[in-house]
């Protein structure tokens, strides 16, 4: 199937759906965002994909393979887990709690970048909603059952991961 052209500002653009782009994407029509056919029936022709999408599984979004140390990166899934609990954090991310768990008490040494991204991303989407949950609600489990969340008043309302954290937090500031 031949991928739709069309002028944009007077420069032909064409339309690549390939797994780079997260929703199709209009791209300029010229051997830089597209390769050339050599011979046979695609010769002088560009490919349907860009560039970028033809050598996606190659470069898998660069610089999200490999693995990164636990010791950078055990403060995001310790503040994750403070803030919502266990349960809530391994879905909320789609990681198993045994993972997040090994990460937390460093029993593991490395792990993967996907996975510090997807709980990076979650942290981060945590703490712009300002989101922490009353301890008696992360043990009790009272968003999965339906129960109206408590409200965090004092500072002993909010989990043992959670205080420690914000102690931490004060010494650094302070040192």
């Amino acid at each position: 199937m031949k991928s739709p052209t069309k002028k944009i500002n007077g420069e032909l653009h064409k339309l690549c759906t390939g797994p780079a782009h997260d929703q199709p994407t209009w791209l300029p029509a010229t051997e830089k965002y597209f390769y050339m056919g050599k011979s046979g029936t695609r010769a002088g022709k560009l490919t349907p994909r860009c560039r970028l999408c033809v050598n996606w599984n190659k470069l898998k979004s660069p610089g999200e393979q490999g693995w990164v140390p636990v010791s950078k990166v055990k403060d995001y899934f310790s503040e994750g887990v403070a803030r919502v609990g266990m349960m809530e954090f391994a879905r909320r991310t789609g990681l198993s709690e045994t993972t997040l768990r090994d990460v937390i008490l460093e029993r593991s040494q490395r792990v993967q970048k996907r996975t510090v991204r997807k709980v990076m991303l979650e942290v981060i989407s945590i703490r712009r909603k300002g989101e922490i949950r009353h301890r008696d609600d992360i043990r009790y489990g009272a968003e999965l059952r339906g129960r109206p969340p408590k409200a965090v008043k004092l500072v002993k309302d909010l989990s043992e991961e959670e205080q420690a954290r914000r102690i931490k937090m004060a010494v650094r500031g302070t040192t």
